[in-house]
């Protein structure tokens, strides 16, 4: 959800806190009158900062919440002139734009740690490169190529990561703490969870 954001106005985030509540509210009700176990209330929400500023009241709704899942993802894509990986743990390209810096800021906001949520993805992004740097920061045409299983550019499922990585050259980012893998011209960002 992006309260105050895509067509929403900025006074809406009071409202959707008071939405949460309610949800909240009616949750615990339904455990009483069940018997049951009541419901856990999340809600997934923008990593990238321009949302996170307009959007939540991050403290007061997270009182409601049992977690709050900030998806880390897609902070470089095809989009991009230049190769950046999807989800750098650090600060290397761009301050705003890297899962330590979000996670952080949710907290400093006033989010207790321990809800705070972080997505991990099986799926790459890719890129074409348009010279012979490989490094982060190249320039790019476009997007790479699909994978043999997947059919969109600039995107590797995590059966298509596995197949390039097997006949790729694997690089780290050192100040990101995080791999990338280059093939030819196609340029390869991805997790490895260990």
């Amino acid at each position: 959800m992006y309260p105050g954001y895509r067509g929403s106005k900025r006074k809406d985030k009071y409202p959707f806190t008071l939405l949460t509540k309610e949800i909240m509210e009616a949750f615990k009700a339904e455990a009483q009158t069940s018997g049951k176990a009541r419901l856990l209330l999340t809600d997934a929400v923008a990593a990238y900062i321009h949302y996170d500023r307009v959007g939540h009241e991050k403290a007061e709704v997270s009182q409601y919440l049992n977690f709050i899942s900030v998806m880390t993802l897609d902070f470089s894509t095809g989009i991009h002139r230049v190769t950046g990986h999807n989800r750098p743990l650090y600060d290397g390209q761009n301050m705003y734009r890297n899962i330590d810096y979000i996670l952080k800021y949710w907290r400093d906001q006033g989010t207790p740690g321990e809800k705070i949520l972080v997505t991990f993805l099986t799926y790459g992004n890719t890129y074409s490169l348009k010279t012979n740097k490989t490094g982060v920061g190249a320039p790019v045409s476009k997007g790479g190529e699909p994978g043999p299983y997947s059919s969109r550019r600039g995107f590797m499922a995590y059966k298509d990561v596995c197949t390039f990585l097997k006949s790729a050259t694997k690089q780290m980012i050192e100040d990101q703490k995080i791999p990338y893998a280059v093939k030819g011209n196609q340029w390869l960002g991805y997790d490895e969870h260990s």
